[in-house]
């Protein structure tokens, strides 16, 4: 197919620019749900780490409340054996006793040591902890607000859209069932069903696969009411100086 007689190419021009634009305003609605997933999905790691930090706090609270109940016993022990002292006889005994004493008073010293060491870390984990709920109130108010402007923002879009395709209804009926049946083949092929004829230093050019035109094919394109076909990608072409020359001139 070298060409097709028809006088609707301008209208064809019309409804490509048309169609791309629902095109692209479909790929802008379909994109939303992938963008609050990504918010969703930060959000979750912000409340990931507030709650690693909540649970280390806690962890580092029941090991000091672990080791106070530890030396509370050290310190029983202690008492324990020093009311022993005054009841043993056998010398034997009596060292033994004082024995266990120093050994429970050294444990009891390591006890406060690392209850003290476990308190700086408490300190440490509340500041940080109190840091991650704070910047999880934060994103989760970011999140509510960003997922509400783009839950907006796509319903401006589906209204926009609706009315996209009503002009795109009311446009493909003025061009003929079998131009239009010729123009969605081609687009569902290629893309683009209709592409501007370039020129460059005198030679002429397919708009869709960059390839020279022969001369047959330019003296095609130039004529009003006659579309050329590229011979080596089928795409319709059309020179924008012949279909659109009353608007270009209206524009000069």
């Amino acid at each position: 197919m070298s060409g097709i007689h028809t006088i609707e190419t301008k209208l064809l021009v019309e409804l490509q620019e048309k169609d791309s634009s629902i095109d692209a305003m479909n790929r802008k609605i379909n994109f939303f749900p992938e963008e609050i997933a990504s918010i969703n999905e930060k959000f979750e790691e912000k409340k990931r780490a507030m709650e690693e930090s909540k649970n280390l706090l806690f962890q580092i609270q029941v090991e000091k409340k672990d080791k106070e109940i530890s030396m509370a016993q050290k310190e029983e022990d202690i008492k324990k054996h020093q009311r022993e002292l005054n009841l043993v006889k056998e010398n034997n005994a009596f060292k033994a006793l004082l024995t266990e004493i120093e050994r429970d008073k050294e444990e009891k010293d390591i006890l406060e040591t690392e209850i003290l060491v476990l308190l700086e870390k408490i300190d440490k984990a509340t500041i940080e902890d109190k840091k991650n709920r704070e910047e999880f109130k934060k994103k989760e108010e970011e999140k509510s607000l960003k997922i509400k402007e783009i839950d907006d923002l796509k319903i401006k879009c589906e209204a926009e859209l609706e009315i996209m395709v009503k002009e795109r209804g009311e446009l493909a009926a003025k061009i003929s069932e079998d131009m239009i049946l010729k123009y969605e083949h081609i687009r569902d092929k290629k893309g683009n069903a209709i592409v501007e004829a370039k020129e460059e230093s005198g030679k002429y050019f397919c708009g869709g696969c960059n390839i020279a035109l022969v001369p047959q094919r330019v003296v095609d394109v130039k004529k009003k009411d006659f579309l050329g076909v590229c011979d080596n990608c089928q795409r319709m072409l059309y020179f924008k100086k012949v279909v659109f020359e009353e608007i270009l001139k209206e524009r000069k």
